[in-house]
């Protein structure tokens, strides 16, 4: 009884469902046929052929659509629309995979073009808007907001092929404004696009860690900025085509500072440098400036690469000034050094010292030295100026007296002659020449007059011969102020008795015999000025035993003498030939 009502139940329905497809059978909806269609939309119209599923003569549903430009879409339809999902091959090659909405793409879907590009991601009234991925076929990919079919308007991120990345806003494809920029070799960049370039201002991080920020221009460094590398060398200032250019401030990795007006990367004239360890220059790069170091010492004058070269001036912090020539860095050519102790050099200098050339020395206590040297000591000719007034010209050698030279002493003495060690070579010949006007010319032993020499006294008295301890000594002639000469043998000074001596008086009269006392004793001659003439025996003085008188008439008189006078036997011998013997008594 069950199964009849479940085979009566059956055949209810089967009834139903043949009214159904009677029913259906006079409805407007074909599938799997093609048709001619033409789509109308809001772009225009699209002629082709159509096959898929219809409502009232209208593609609705799943369907293919063939345009007669060679277009296909296969997809989702609504009202005659492409509407939903599906696929559009263009004639060109262009295929587009995803959502559409009243013929257009839009919504999510992935667009592949004929250059082999593709854009996977947000769709609206048939163009790229949204958020989604844009892959060119060089590789290059981008990933971000697009607008209005433009690849790139907003915020997004370009991954080019060669490992490049641009992050940031972008316009017709290249960034514009704000962004980053960090290449396949860690070259970073941010801060301020224009049309793809770096342009305003940004932050640039090279590969090996320098880094630039400041302002940029058409992609290159340009305007003001600041450049710091990892050696620590920095640089502050304007920039024009990557180069430092106009005013700025470089700070080398040493930690000296440089302040110059820069052209083309390098400093032009004018500059102010402040070293690490204190020192400073002011002035032209090759040119006048000043220079001091950091012990406080100061140069002025004309630089040339760094040092001083021609003309300049030198103040030690110790005191020391030079005002001169110079050549790299150094005392070069002439030149005048004072020293802090007051001690002056003038002459010509080579390697920051004195050559060995003439030169003057002025010292503090006010000796002055004028003439050559070497090693630092007078060498060869010069003058030696003593502030007590005492004075030496001549040889030098070792800084002492060396050679011929004359000495004058601030007394007025004056020696001449060859000097050693600074003193007298005693045993040599000197000229010693007295402010009292004594001259003495010949060798000195313990600086008394030794051996044979010449003394002329201011008086007048002049004495040639030898010397011993100062004093006439041995052979020698004495001439006084008087006009009388003796010449005979000296001791201690004074003529030594009973020694032959001839004295010639300034009168005419001339002795020649031996004195005793400083008179005539003994043997002698004596020849008056009148012609008279005596040869004979002396005591203190006088005519005293036996003698020969020779009268200016011509008279002889040939006998005994006592005190002067005739005094005994003699013999008489006149000149008219007579001859008288007897015994003469003069009264």
């Amino acid at each position: 009884m069950k199964n009849r009502r479940n085979i009566k139940l059956l055949s209810k329905i089967f009834l139903i469902l043949a009214i159904l497809l009677l029913v259906c059978s006079g409805c407007d909806t074909n599938k799997q046929e093609i048709y001619k269609y033409e789509i109308i939309s809001e772009q225009g119209s699209t002629k082709g052929e159509y096959s898929g599923d219809w409502i009232n003569g209208i593609p609705h549903g799943k369907g293919t659509f063939y345009a007669e430009n060679g277009d296909e879409y296969l997809g989702e339809f609504k009202e005659g629309q492409f509407m939903g999902h599906g696929v559009l091959r263009s004639a060109q090659g262009e295929k587009y995979v995803g959502e559409f909405k009243d013929g257009r793409y839009d919504g999510i879907g992935t667009i592949t073009y004929s250059n082999g590009d593709q854009y996977q991601g947000v769709f609206a009234v048939g163009k790229i808007n949204g958020q989604g991925e844009y892959t060119q076929v060089n590789g290059d990919v981008y990933t971000g907001i697009f607008q209005n079919g433009e690849k790139c308007t907003l915020e997004g991120t370009l991954l080019r092929a060669n490992g490049d990345i641009f992050e940031g806003n972008f316009k017709y494809g290249l960034l514009n404004g704000a962004g980053k920029y960090i290449s396949a070799s860690e070259v970073r960049y941010e801060g301020d696009f224009v049309n793809g370039r770096f342009e305003g201002n940004g932050v640039l991080t090279m590969a090996n860690g320098d880094k630039y920020e400041g302002e940029f221009s058409e992609g290159v460094l340009n305007g003001r900025g600041k450049y710091i590398g990892v050696n620590g060398q920095s640089y502050e200032g304007d920039f024009l085509n990557n180069q430092f250019e106009g005013d700025g401030l470089l700070k080398d990795e040493n930690g000296n500072i440089f302040i110059a007006e820069f052209s083309n990367g390098l400093m032009n004239t004018t500059i102010t440098f402040q070293g690490a360890q204190g020192d400073s220059y002011v002035g032209e790069k090759n040119g006048y400036g000043v220079y001091s170091n950091a012990k406080g010492d100061k140069f002025e004058g004309y630089f040339e690469n760094g040092f001083l070269k021609g003309e300049g001036t030198v103040s030690r912090i110790n005191g020391d000034k030079y005002a001169g020539q110079f050549a790299n860095g150094y005392y070069e050519g002439y030149g005048v050094l004072d020293l802090a102790n007051g001690d002056r050099y003038e002459g010509e200098f080579h390697n920051g010292n004195l050559l060995n050339e003439y030169c003057v020395i002025t010292y503090a206590n006010g000796d002055k030295y004028d003439g050559t040297i070497k090693a630092g000591y007078y060498d060869g000719e010069g003058i030696m100026q003593y502030a007590n007034g005492d004075r030496y010209e001549g040889q030098f050698s070792n800084g002492r007296f060396n050679g011929n030279g004359i000495l004058t002493l601030a007394s007025g003495d004056r020696y001449e002659g060859v000097f050693y060690n600074g003193e007298f070579r005693e045993m040599e010949y000197f000229t010693i020449t007295y402010e009292n006007g004594n001259k003495y010319e010949g060798s000195l032993d313990n600086g008394l007059y030794y051996g044979q020499g010449v003394l002329t006294l201011a008086t007048g008295e002049k004495y040639e011969g030898y010397f011993k301890d100062g004093k006439y000594n041995g052979n020698g002639v004495l001439s006084l102020a008087s006009g009388d000469m003796y010449e005979g043998v000296f001791l201690a000074g004074e003529v030594k008795n009973n020694e032959y001596t001839v004295i010639t008086y300034n009168n005419g009269n001339k002795y020649e015999g031996y004195l005793v006392n400083d008179v005539y004793n003994g043997e002698g001659i004596l020849s008056l000025s009148n012609g008279d003439k005596y040869e004979g025996e002396f005591k203190d003085g006088k005519y005293h035993g036996d003698g020969t008188f020779y009268y200016a008439n011509g008279d002889v008189y040939v006998g005994e003498f006592r005190d002067n006078k005739l005094w005994g036997w003699g013999e008489m011998i006149y000149a008219d030939g007579k001859r008288e013997v007897k015994e003469f008594y003069d009264k």
